[in-house]
């Protein structure tokens, strides 16, 4: 349980797979819809935050999206692939 004094770190690339984020979203399935609407946005803030939206950054947000049950954020960011 996150509590306002809860350190968040990133986690090292090797611990950021397919698999890890099927447990988190697994652990997240059960939470309160105002709390996956929050982390919804909270995704999309990130990853918007350079202005531009790379496909595979849309992709995993509206699977993320899907997967939780939120609707996805209108995204005011030029959409591009990635090199």
């Amino acid at each position: 349980q996150l509590s306002a004094e809860t350190e968040i770190g990133q986690l090292p690339a090797s611990e950021c797979g397919l698999d890890e984020l099927d447990q988190a979203l697994a652990s997240l399935a059960g939470v309160s819809p105002k709390l996956k609407r929050q982390l919804v946005q909270s995704a999309a803030a990130t990853v918007s935050e350079d202005g531009c939206l790379q496909i595979q950054e849309a992709e995993l947000l509206r699977a993320i999206s899907d997967f939780l049950g939120c609707p996805m954020p209108p995204m005011a960011v030029s959409l591009e692939e990635a090199a």
